[in-house]
Parts: structure tokens; C-alpha cells; sequence
């Protein structure tokens, strides 16, 4: 497994072991984070990027929306 795909998995990891906690109060927000910090979560996607940039400039993070339940999307190529 390649550096950046191992940073997403632990970053998605840490993400869903604090997604409890996170929707008791911040559902339908924008959680920030990464592994060994704590998310915070924002009210727009924009807001929570600028922050996530501003915190941990160019090292990985995650931004994810605080659902109880994922859509899964299809995504089809079409050459």
C-alpha cells in the first residue's frame, strides 16, 4: 500500500471511531481531521477546508460530512 493510500485509510479510520461522538451534536456538518487529533466540524464544506489547510497545511487530513447514514454513489466512465 502506497504512502498517501495508507494516510486516507488511518485518516478514514480515526474519522469513523469518532463519528459516534460526532453526531450527537454535529450531524449534517463538516468534520475535520486527522489521526491522534480530535475532528471539529464545521457548517460548510468551504469553511471546514480552509480550516483543515490553515491547522495541517500540507500534511493528510480528512473532511468528511457527519452522516448517520452514507448514499453510496455510482460513478460510471463513459469513454
Amino acid at each position: 500500500m502506497s504512502e498517501p493510500d495508507k494516510d486516507l485509510e488511518d485518516n478514514l479510520r480515526a474519522f469513523k471511531e469518532q463519528l459516534p461522538k460526532l453526531l450527537e451534536t454535529n450531524e449534517g456538518r463538516f468534520a475535520v481531521g486527522r489521526v491522534g487529533d480530535e475532528f471539529s466540524c464545521w457548517d460548510t464544506y468551504a469553511d471546514a477546508i480552509q480550516y483543515a489547510y490553515q491547522r495541517y497545511e500540507l500534511k493528510p487530513f480528512i473532511v468528511k460530512q457527519v452522516l448517520r447514514f452514507e448514499r453510496p454513489i455510482s460513478m460510471m466512465y463513459v469513454a
